[in-house]
């Protein structure tokens, strides 16, 4: 038996951006981009509140616990928080002895300042393949 298939995921384009794209406005490229950005923001958002319910549901925490985890999950969205945390973990991993360790850490501090600096910085340094790994 053949399984089910989900239907072509949509646009979902109101009627300016379909007027747009038959003025020649815009191509459906550029429409499409949009919504991807437009998406890539709300999945960055939506990352950290996944993370602390997720927490939640295997801890049962108090409502303080609960407090301080929205509390980290609001910062973490934060560039100027974010980039203080790097800046700390950058001193405290020069400060280690020469290892593999602290050169790992490193490279994915390094790699995070440049996703920052170019605009493609995560709420995480680490990326997905290096989570992958680690787990």
């Amino acid at each position: 038996m053949v399984p089910p298939t989900a239907p072509p995921p949509e646009l979902e384009l109101g009627l300016d951006a379909i007027g747009q794209v038959v003025d020649r406005e815009l191509t459906l490229g550029d429409v499409a981009a949009q919504h991807a950005a437009a998406l890539e923001a709300q999945i960055g958002i939506l990352r950290p509140r996944r993370a602390v319910l997720t927490a939640v549901a295997k801890r049962g925490p108090t409502p303080e616990e609960m407090e301080r985890g929205w509390s980290w999950a609001e910062l973490s969205l934060d560039p100027d928080f974010r980039a203080g945390v790097r800046r700390g973990a950058r001193e405290h991993a020069a400060g280690l002895p020469d290892s593999a360790l602290r050169r790992w850490m490193l490279r994915r501090l390094t790699a995070a300042n440049d996703r920052a600096a170019t605009g493609t910085s995560t709420c995480s340094p680490w990326s997905t393949a290096d989570r992958s790994r680690s787990a």
